[in-house]
């Protein structure tokens, strides 16, 4: 491993995917088998698009561990964008948009869409460690909507079914719900010792089929709230071609557990919670009371929608300190647990 912040490619390799390639760093190369290897851990970055401190990080704690039974591949989703930056690639790199490789969307050079590159990278991995047991696909923030979404519609799940898949969704700024109901706007859900929901919490809104609120603190926009990426509407991409009830049903079988950071829930406080960054648009602030909608608050509502509306068993992990930093939270020992345990 390398020192997180500070990026080395060293352990950079490439996957071949229609006549282009998705960049991606791993502990051990996938061109050969590797029979010692029990656990596989994949980690996808966030908004910053720096996999290799992500995979320095967990890598870390895997060497720490057990070296030699896991494993650590984290993809590279790099963007090519006059807003969000111009990442340095090979001529023959895959590359996306600011915020289409979180939703499953095809590369902006090629017809590859970001969930079938993970898909193609899990598969790899399989077939690079015939002895796998378990699969822990992981995200953080950008990278925890990321898995969020597609652990819905994740067709390598099913295909290898002796290799248990698990989720980990850490402090994403926004979730896909799986119908049009949310969270009623006179709840209560401060913290997560206030934030007693039940069914009756959630209905479909008012202000529905559109995302037009009184509340000033919602960034103006024409987008329906229950429109994709913030719901099953209009979908595209990966997801667009599983219907509404297999995605809802897998979505509720399938094993997640949501990371929660306790201190990324304000907009200024004693930790860090890139309020800059968190996505104030309309459909993404009414997934909390309005008021109190912050990543926090959002994972919290959303726990409560997904078990008592659709009898998921998902569980909430919730770290104590950090705000929104991804080496806390990674690094706090309740979420490598999740990453490296059963």
């Amino acid at each position: 491993p390398g020192d997180v912040g500070v990026r080395s490619d060293a352990c950079l390799a490439r996957l071949e995917l229609g006549g282009m390639q998705l960049p991606y760093y791993r502990s051990h190369a996938l061109e050969s088998a590797h029979g010692a290897i029990e656990s596989l851990v994949l980690i996808t970055h966030g908004n910053s698009r720096n996999a290799w401190d992500y995979y320095d990080l967990v890598v870390a704690a895997a060497v720490a561990r057990d070296p030699e039974h896991t494993a650590v591949v984290a993809p590279l989703f790099q963007s090519y964008n006059g807003t969000c930056g111009y990442d340095a690639k090979a001529p023959t790199d895959l590359y996306w948009g600011c915020s289409d490789w979180k939703e499953g969307l095809p590369a902006k050079n090629n017809a590859t869409n970001s969930y079938s590159a993970l898909d193609a990278l899990l598969a790899a991995a399989k077939a690079a460690f015939p002895s796998l047991r378990r699969v822990t696909v992981a995200g953080y923030s950008a990278g925890g909507q990321t898995v969020q979404r597609y652990a819905a519609g994740n067709r390598e799940h099913d295909r290898t079914p002796t290799i248990a898949t698990r989720y980990v969704v850490a402090s994403p700024g926004s979730y896909m719900y799986l119908d049009g109901r949310r969270v009623r706007a006179d709840a209560a859900c401060s913290s997560a010792a206030a934030c007693a929901l039940t069914a009756a919490s959630f209905e479909v809104p008012a202000y529905a089929p559109g995302c037009e609120t009184a509340e000033p603190a919602v960034v103006a926009g024409s987008d329906a709230y229950d429109a994709y990426r913030y719901g099953l509407e209009a979908r595209e991409g990966y997801l667009a071609a599983i219907p509404d009830a297999t995605l809802r049903a897998q979505y509720a079988a399938r094993p997640i557990v949501y990371v929660l950071s306790e201190g990324d829930s304000a907009a200024s406080g004693a930790r860090p919670t890139a309020y800059g960054a968190l996505d104030k648009g309309c459909a993404a602030m009414v997934q909390a009371p309005l008021g109190a909608s912050f990543r926090l608050q959002r994972s919290l509502v959303y726990h409560a929608y997904v078990t008592t509306l659709f009898g998921a068993t998902h569980r909430r992990v919730l770290v104590p300190v950090c705000g929104h930093e991804d080496d806390c939270v990674l690094g706090a020992p309740a979420t490598l647990a999740e990453l490296f345990g059963p």
